[in-house]
């Protein structure tokens, strides 16, 4: 589910999660094929959101 989560529209997803949270930076929301986990992470620590509210989030946007 987060594969095809965060596969999607990437640009458009990493512009509305700036929006939501103006202190995500480029870095911050740069998709990695091969680090899923880590942006999660980095997302949840960002975010104060969990890893399962952060992928129904995802998925919303």
């Amino acid at each position: 589910m987060v594969e095809t989560t965060l596969e999607g529209r990437w640009n458009e997803k990493k512009a509305a999660m700036k929006k939501a949270y103006p202190k995500l930076t480029d870095a911050d929301v740069k998709y990695v094929s091969e680090g899923h986990q880590e942006l999660l992470d980095n997302l949840s620590h960002k975010t104060g959101l969990d890893e399962e509210e952060l992928i129904i989030w995802l998925d919303s946007l």
